[in-house]
């Protein structure tokens, strides 16, 4: 063959590579696009100055905590979570848990220097209780709460913009007695996780999980504490699927319906199988 011929050969080779690489420039622009349209979610550095007189004081608001039994505390102190992305996040739901609960009751003695509270932590099924009792002259106060993670709510937190997500009282309690303990520094995991879940704007569902830690250039002394709280990623950002309550109500009504079809047709076949297993061996 000459070049002639050759000729309509080369040039449509030459157009299906030039339509390829169109087509891969046009699949990487989109690409890029869409990670750029993505939210970025962290926790701000948050940082802690304060005289800590006592177990039950809050970081923040200048307050002790209400005596009492309570299941769902919240404190005044916060912690910043950013949206550093383009687009905004809503219907956001987070919770906190208290992590290496039992090695940290292991530790750490449960009363401090100057004899001014006992606290003690017992098992409840799957979670515990916690009480305080602060000591004074001629009477106690009593503080009793619930170590279970609850879930609060968030509308939406705009891109380049925060909100100050609220600790619970228990863990400020626990934290607390980490520093006014009698040898805080034998334990060097005080932290808890952030289970932090989110809507973008596609309407798809994420999750995503950090710790949140103490930094160890903490200075305790005289009662004044100067920290900072930093975030590790525990787990990557996931998809996840999320039910409106009405999803889950016919879920629940769905299986409610099994559970008594179950009951009320498979015993009998149950109980027949059995039998007839039974006169098998008989024979």
């Amino acid at each position: 063959m000459n070049i002639k011929e050759w000729a309509p050969v080369i040039s449509a080779t030459a157009a299906a590579i030039a339509s390829i690489g169109s087509w891969v420039s046009i699949y990487a622009q989109g690409k890029r696009d869409k990670r750029n349209k993505e939210a970025v979610v962290a926790p701000g550095i948050k940082n802690i100055n304060l005289f800590l007189s006592h177990i039950v004081k809050d970081w923040e608001g200048e307050r002790e905590f209400q005596s009492g039994f309570s299941e769902s505390s919240i404190s005044y102190t916060k912690v910043p979570i950013w949206n550093y992305g383009t687009t905004p996040i809503f219907n956001i739901d987070y919770y906190f848990q208290f992590e290496n609960l039992e090695d940290y009751l292991k530790e750490i003695p449960h009363e401090d220097m100057d004899n001014s509270y006992v606290m003690t932590v017992s098992k409840d099924g799957k979670f515990h209780d916690l009480t305080v009792v602060r000591k004074f002259e001629k009477a106690k106060s009593y503080y009793h709460r619930k170590i279970v993670p609850f879930s609060q709510h968030i509308d939406s937190i705009q891109p380049n913009n925060k909100s100050d997500i609220q600790i619970p009282e228990y863990i400020i309690i626990l934290l607390n007695n980490f520093f006014l303990s009698k040898n805080n520094r034998q334990y060097e995991h005080a932290s808890f996780k952030l289970f932090f879940k989110y809507d973008d704007v596609n309407f798809k569902s994420w999750e995503i999980i950090f710790r949140i830690y103490i930094a160890t250039n903490l200075t305790f002394d005289e009662k004044r504490l100067t920290a900072s709280f930093h975030y590790e990623i525990v787990k990557k950002k996931r998809r996840i699927q999320r039910f409106t309550p009405m999803q889950i109500d016919r879920r629940l009504i769905r299986a409610d319906k099994i559970r008594r079809t179950f009951k009320v047709i498979n015993k009998p076949k149950l109980k027949n199988i059995f039998k007839n297993k039974k006169e098998e061996r008989q024979l």
